[in-house]
């Protein structure tokens, strides 16, 4: 016999079952330690892949060059006074005949994922003039 037989063997029946069910239930314990462990690992796993599909549906601002907002413009009979870009966004004044023409405007750009950070609009009679600087809501880097 080795040492721990011999010791195990030196302890009385009733130490032997109390240290075999200590033991039982240590492992037992372990086991559910580890179980939850393994169920949090699997749930934050899920949580991340969530995360990850909804953060692909993010609206996704389109790239806009001049020609862009020029056709913009021109589809709601706008006249683009100044169009240029001002750091990551584009500035544009102009005037139109109608209010509803520079709301469908800016609705338009909103659906192209950019917003109006700044704007000015002055209706006057039978004219409406306007300035907007549009910024992207989420655009890939380095394009604008």
């Amino acid at each position: 016999m080795n040492l721990k037989q011999k010791y195990w063997h030196s302890r009385s029946p009733d130490e032997r079952r109390r240290l075999a069910l200590a033991g039982v239930i240590i492992l037992v314990l372990i086991a559910w330690l580890l179980g939850q462990q393994l169920l949090n690992w699997k749930q934050n796993g899920e949580r991340w892949q969530q995360l990850s599909q909804q953060s692909e549906q993010l609206l996704l601002s389109v790239p806009m060059q001049e020609a862009d907002w020029r056709q913009l413009l021109q589809q709601h009979d706008l006249l683009a006074q100044e169009l240029s870009p001002v750091g990551d966004g584009w500035q544009l004044r102009g005037q139109g005949m109608e209010l509803e023409a520079v709301q469908r405007l800016v609705r338009d750009a909103s659906a192209r994922g950019w917003y109006s950070r700044d704007w000015q609009l002055d209706n006057r009679g039978d004219e409406v003039q306007f300035a907007f600087l549009f910024q992207a809501i989420n655009l890939r880097e380095g394009s604008i």
